[in-house]
């Protein structure tokens, strides 16, 4: 790259951090090919199966705390934020399949229209208290409302650390951008991670998966409990994922490389084992046409994460394979 073209690319984001997050929000809201989500079929019949919410049926969307996002450098002590992560890359991510498609066998990518996430974004930033609830254990079937302090949308914005503390080279949109002036980035880091700009930032080693990000802030702890869950009420979202189709005519839901046919007609039938394989609520959306480009042509020959927290044989790749061999397993 010539130094003229260079000096081009090199742009300066903004002189404050609520600069730099203010052009971050407005290059999110201008996506149009669709925000996309990277997830599992037993996770998506969940999302499917609505809830009830008071007299109505609501389709709910289970938010990430900061402590379970894979970038251990987001997680703070004492911040309270909750995280649904998209995508604004329409192209098929490998390293997302491997990363986010866990049960491999049940890997799905979602794709949620642009104008609908834009609507969503736009009434709950205004009317955060309509949106968000809580349970607070696993146990808990009531969906309690709760009000958080604030809801915010923008892209993520990938930094490289240059030299002294708070100097920085920030990627976004595949242009790298020149640091704003050194007390910006200073405030940030006195804040890092998980407060304000800090939410919205990572290291340029994620840039692959191109994010934007939903992020919904609390003063205080939501619940007294660890594990209490935060959801966001998705009902315009889900309903014009599954209304709508995409540029190609194609389903919303893209089924992942590695799609078990035979898994998937069994827990659709009812012969299932428990509520986690009870994926009856996907019997009428799925298009087991729409398939992975990568479908055929991946190997993974190492034992699945799922299932090595599970503690069990891992019976999401080469099966057959390994029946073949009289293996106990891969591993």
């Amino acid at each position: 790259m010539s130094k003229k073209r260079k000096g081009r690319a090199l742009r300066r984001l903004g002189k404050t951090p609520d600069s730099v997050f203010s052009k971050l929000h407005d290059q999110a809201m201008k996506h149009n090919r669709g925000f996309f989500h990277q997830t599992v079929l037993r996770y998506l019949a969940k999302i499917l199966w609505p809830a009830m919410i008071g007299t109505d049926r609501k389709y709910l969307f289970k938010l990430s705390s900061l402590e379970t996002l894979n970038d251990t450098a987001e997680q703070a002590k004492g911040v309270y934020a909750y995280v649904l992560s998209l995508s604004y890359g329409p192209e098929e991510n490998v390293s997302m399949w491997t990363t986010y498609g866990v049960p491999r066998r049940e890997a799905v990518r979602l794709r949620f229209p642009s104008s609908a996430i834009r609507r969503w974004c736009e009434e709950a930033e205004k009317q955060p208290a309509s949106v968000c609830f809580i349970k607070n254990s696993a146990k808990d079937k009531t969906f309690h409302s709760i009000v958080p302090s604030r809801i915010r949308f923008a892209d993520v914005l990938y930094v490289v650390r240059k030299g002294m503390p708070g100097d920085y080279l920030a990627e976004h949109d595949g242009r790298m951008h020149k640091s704003p002036d050194k007390k910006c980035w200073t405030d940030f880091a006195k804040t890092a991670p998980g407060v304000g700009l800090g939410l919205f930032m990572k290291n340029r080693g994620w840039a692959y998966e191109r994010e934007s990000r939903i992020v919904v802030e609390f003063d205080k702890r939501p619940t007294g409990k660890m594990n209490g869950s935060i959801y966001i009420d998705f009902t315009s979202v889900i309903q014009a994922m599954l209304e709508n189709k995409g540029n190609s005519g194609r389903s919303n839901i893209l089924l992942g490389p590695w799609f078990d046919e035979a898994l998937f007609r069994r827990n659709i039938s009812g012969k299932h084992s428990s509520d986690d394989d009870d994926w009856s609520s996907l019997s009428a959306v799925i298009d087991r046409s729409n398939k992975s480009s990568y479908t055929g042509e991946l190997r993974m020959l190492s034992n699945c994460d799922h299932c090595k927290a599970n503690k069990k044989t891992c019976k999401c790749e080469f099966k057959e394979r390994s029946k073949r061999k009289g293996s106990r397993g891969i591993s």
